[in-house]
């Protein structure tokens, strides 16, 4: 008597990963198109628009689910790697390629690139 609990539970997560499972599979539809920006030949000519197919929801979803806390994890690893690599590359003028590579790019990529943009 005391597994039948345990049982349900299992076939309740069960269930659960694979509805969502189908949803990620279902969802995997292209995704709508959006004007994002404008192509011109000369500033006055405003009529040609670039157009890009916005990231399907398994892709922002991989990228919120996984690829965003690892990105997290790498932001506070930079920053470690800063703090001993700054000191030995400033007398050298490497500081900003330090501040660059160790600061800047891992928080762009973590705060600033749009959701599903792999």
């Amino acid at each position: 008597m005391g597994s039948a609990p345990a049982c349900r539970r299992g076939a309740r997560w069960t269930a659960v990963s694979a509805l969502a499972l189908a949803v990620a599979v279902l969802a995997v539809a292209p995704g709508r198109v959006a004007a994002v920006g404008y192509e011109t030949a000369d500033s006055a000519d405003r009529s040609r628009v670039q157009w890009k197919q916005e990231p399907s929801f398994p892709r922002k979803l991989l990228d919120a689910m996984v690829l965003r806390p690892l990105q997290f994890v790498q932001v506070v690893a930079s920053a470690a790697i800063f703090l001993p690599a700054y000191p030995m590359a400033w007398p050298f003028g490497g500081g900003d390629d330090v501040i660059e590579a160790c600061i800047t790019e891992p928080v762009d990529r973590l705060f600033r690139k749009p959701l599903g943009d792999l």
